[in-house]
């Protein structure tokens, strides 16, 4: 539901949205590209991955050049996001 929630939002503002529905999934989304998003957008809650494993992996992957937000439906997430690399 966030990402029909945000994408709903963000395509008819003009920018391109590329949705994943899971880490593995999104990780490869990103490995497969010649260049980085303006933004990744990952919710707390995915299946076979949660969004803190993803934050992680991709702060590996992409120390500071990937800016990052965690969106999630619970509002206390904000100090696990941050303790994980999200920005």
């Amino acid at each position: 539901v966030n990402q029909m929630v945000i994408e709903n939002i963000l395509r008819p503002s003009g920018y391109e949205v590329k949705v994943c529905m899971d880490g593995p999934e999104a990780l490869a989304e990103l490995s497969n590209r010649d260049y980085l998003p303006d933004l990744c957008l990952v919710d707390v809650m995915m299946p076979s991955m949660d969004g803190y494993e993803v934050v992680r992996k991709l702060r590996t992957l992409y120390p500071e050049t990937l800016p990052i937000v965690m969106v999630s439906a619970n509002l206390d997430i904000a100090s696990d996001a941050q303790a994980c690399g999200a920005d």
